[in-house]
């Protein structure tokens, strides 16, 4: 097995494989708008939450601290966030900059309503694809690499075929020095 692999160093030195646009709805309110700017725009991932307003405290302290980490995934390059008011969209844009992705933000309120946001957002997320588009994969080798994976489903077939398959690439996946996280210890 190759030590290498093709891939996009982020700013903050991750590593991703894939080269996504993240449309984040900071609410529930923005979900709407955020999915049908993902299903218009190619190369997008919606990351939508049913939460968001009226929490305080924990609660909005843990949704925000969620979105944030959806959004600094790797595998995103840049992220356009949704709310309610661009005040609410400023703040989480604020937390995911931190890793040097670009963001950028709209609010349903100053859009004025959930048309003008989806045709803004269409147009904004278009552009952040046409630049993510532009970086370059790099050779990166297995080491700097995290992949998680999961059992598909307790089936007979899931037995038979892909658990040993995905057990046979971790182990070699490992061996070339990269991590495995297996998120089913109870599989076990």
């Amino acid at each position: 097995m190759s030590t290498d692999v093709l891939g996009y160093v982020r700013p903050n030195g991750d590593i991703g494989v894939r080269n996504l646009v993240a449309v984040l709805s900071a609410m529930d309110n923005a979900n709407p708008a955020a999915n049908r700017i993902g299903a218009l725009v190619a190369n997008t991932i919606v990351l939508s939450t049913p939460f968001g307003r009226t929490q305080i405290g924990h609660d909005a302290y843990m949704t925000t601290k969620t979105l944030t980490g959806l959004a600094n995934h790797p595998n995103i390059a840049s992220v356009l966030v949704l709310g309610l008011s661009l005040e609410i969209a400023d703040s989480l844009a604020g937390e995911i900059q931190a890793t040097g992705k670009r963001v950028k933000t709209l609010g349903l309120q100053e859009c004025g309503g959930p048309v003008a946001l989806t045709a803004k957002g269409i147009r904004i997320a278009a552009d952040m694809v046409r630049e993510a588009s532009l970086l370059q994969r790099a050779p990166v080798p297995f080491s700097e690499l995290i992949v998680a994976v999961e059992c598909g489903g307790s089936d007979t077939t899931s037995g038979i075929a892909s658990n040993p398959a995905v057990g046979a690439f971790s182990d070699r996946f490992v061996d070339a020095g990269g991590t495995i996280i297996l998120s089913e210890p109870a599989e076990f």
